[in-house]
């Protein structure tokens, strides 16, 4: 990891990607963006794969089932691959058990950078299945759900006010198809949210620490709209900000020099921990510390 400090074009691209919901992109030099689905576009794209899905089956499209059982012979995604898979989601499941056990948010916060760590060796296995699966019916499905949440929150214009595409006939006859790459990936992008990496680059930004401060002293809310609505990146961005105001807060915090060093930081949390358990007095009242018998041990892998 190392140091890793964004520089302020970066910084605002990814603060505006959490908090206005858009991943923006270029494309033969115009402007583009793709807006983060609502609940109610959620819900019409699952109306609208139902639909389609019916359609396909009716066409007699193959469904994941039918197509394993023939490639299965072959030794594809036989049992050394579904071992492995079982592998990281047994490992998965347990770090998350040990998590709900923590009370630790210095803890807790090593053990989300583990969970980050298998969620992406899972996912790099579920898109080489999904490579493979690609004219099944499932996979036929969720293109479909997907072209129609590409369609819906495409954007263009100056302010980002015209939609790419009025319909999704009109998406499906779009002839040029790098276009619809290009928004296609800033979509999944957006899916699947920021990198860890970046997100505790962001919370730990002076710009980024200076509102966070704010709002926690006034009580008022960091982004807008009701709590329950935030996206996971929302969610997930004040979670690091509130994992770096335990951090820094600690004793023995040896200041801000080592802060955009991310081993650094990890190492002293490690060293935290060593002291704790071998018996070291006990820091003052009030001081937030690692507890020295949590069931996790932090090991950061990203």
């Amino acid at each position: 990891m190392s140091v890793f400090k964004l520089d302020d074009a970066s910084f605002e691209e990814a603060l505006s990607e959490i908090s206005g919901g858009i991943r923006s992109a270029v494309y033969k030099g115009v402007s583009f963006g793709v807006l983060r689905p609502t609940m109610s576009d959620r819900d019409s794209a699952r109306n609208f794969s139902v639909c389609r899905r019916k359609e396909l089956a009716s066409m007699g499209i193959p469904t994941r089932k039918d197509i394993l059982a023939e490639v299965s012979p072959l030794g594809m995604f036989g049992e050394e691959w579904r071992i492995r898979r079982s592998r990281l989601e047994s490992r998965l499941e347990a770090i998350r058990a040990a998590r709900k056990m923590s009370n630790s948010q210095l803890q807790i916060a090593g053990i989300d950078v583990e969970i980050s760590s298998i969620l992406s060796s899972i996912g790099v296995m579920e898109d080489e299945e999904e490579d493979f699966f690609s004219t099944s019916l499932e996979s036929q499905t969720n293109m479909c759900k997907e072209g129609y949440l590409l369609c819906k929150c495409s954007r263009t214009g100056f302010e980002m006010e015209e939609r790419v595409w009025g319909s999704y006939n009109l998406y499906r006859q779009e002839r040029d198809l790098g276009k619809v790459s290009v928004l296609r990936t800033c979509f999944r992008a957006l899916e699947r949210g920021l990198p860890v990496r970046v997100m505790m680059a962001v919370a730990r930004n002076p710009e980024w620490r200076k509102r966070w401060k704010a709002c926690k002293q006034t009580g008022s809310k960091v982004f807008g709209g009701d709590v329950s609505d935030w996206s996971g990146d929302q969610v997930d961005l004040c979670h690091w900000s509130d994992w770096y105001d335990s951090v820094t807060s600690n004793q023995g915090w040896p200041g801000d020099d080592i802060i955009d060093d991310d081993d650094k930081v990890f190492e002293w949390i490690r060293e935290t921990n060593r002291t704790l358990k071998a018996g070291s007095p006990p820091p003052k009242q009030g001081t937030n510390v690692l507890a020295p018998k949590q069931p996790y041990s932090i090991r950061p892998r990203v």
